[in-house]
């Protein structure tokens, strides 16, 4: 039986399921146990509270950490929320649409895409699972897989409405920009915008997500621990991807699957086997939190 009590933060993508969507028995099976004994497990990841589809959410969690830090729950109840504003999201909108770049925003709500993005977006998402994983989908299958995978897609062929409709935006994603991910940072300075490379098996310098500067895993992670009036002490968290650093960074006990960038095994405290070979649950046990 565990000491004292502990709060774990888990990533999705790359961590409790493979690129694929896929979770294994043994990361359902720990982060149970893990619970029964005691300790709160949450959800820590760059996705809108919409994209967490019902798989993720059936593994059972006490609270949610989305958006890269920009919504917090705790059992389903908001405890915080920061959103980009119409101004930004406007910046933002012209941006993408001056440089002919698709994108997704990403509200609580909703993701929100024209069809032409949408088209964009099956064509990447089939190459890289062809190029990262060896998949080969069919055309027609490749934006079922997004929503299996992602999850709470909508089209809107508005677009030059988006600042207007959704001013909510609490992050953005793009792919195969004309820009590097440096140059697209550039772009952006003075309008307190932060650029992330794509969170995929193997990062994409011209597509990334966009955030506030303010906002980040880890900042999300010292609210939700506030709230509940826990210690970082009592904090480890799982990662493997570039928005995973500061999460990793901040906590007690940063775990990097074994399949992470780099850049997140250096800075993490212990690291784990893959997603694909019982990374969660071998950590679990080593740390003797199951």
């Amino acid at each position: 039986m565990v000491k004292s009590k502990k709060i774990i933060f888990f990533d999705i993508d790359g961590t409790l399921s493979d690129f694929t969507g896929n979770i294994l028995q043994s990361t359902k099976d720990g982060i149970k146990k893990l619970r029964e004994n005691g300790h709160l497990a949450f959800i820590c990841t760059g996705r809108s509270r919409a994209q967490i589809n019902k798989q993720i959410l059936d593994i059972g969690f006490d609270g949610i950490v989305a958006a890269a830090g920009a919504y917090v729950e705790f059992d389903g109840k908001e405890v915080y929320h920061s959103v980009f504003g119409e101004d930004k999201t406007k910046f933002l909108i012209n941006f993408m649409t001056q440089n002919n770049i698709s994108f997704i925003i990403q509200t609580k709500g909703g993701c929100f895409l024209s069809e032409k993005s949408g088209y964009d977006f099956k064509r990447v998402f089939a190459r890289r699972l062809k190029n990262d994983l060896g998949i080969i989908k069919k055309e027609e299958d490749n934006f079922n897989c997004i929503e299996e995978v992602v999850g709470g897609i909508k089209i809107d062929n508005e677009v030059d409405k988006y600042y207007i409709k959704y001013p909510d935006t609490e992050s953005m994603i793009y792919c195969d920009s004309c820009f590097s991910v440096d140059d697209t940072r550039k772009a952006f300075e003075g309008m307190e915008l932060k650029v992330t490379p794509s969170s995929f098996k193997k990062p994409d310098n011209f597509s990334g997500e966009i955030t506030l500067i303010k906002e980040n895993k880890g900042k999300g992670i010292e609210k939700i621990i506030q709230y509940l009036g826990m210690k970082k002490e009592d904090t480890l968290a799982f990662g493997d991807g570039p928005n995973d650093i500061e999460m990793l960074e901040f906590v007690n006990c940063g775990i990097a699957m074994g399949n992470a960038v780099e850049e997140a095994k250096s800075v993490s405290d212990y690291v784990t086997d893959d997603v694909e070979h019982n990374g969660v649950y071998n950590a679990l046990k080593n740390f003797e939190l199951i």
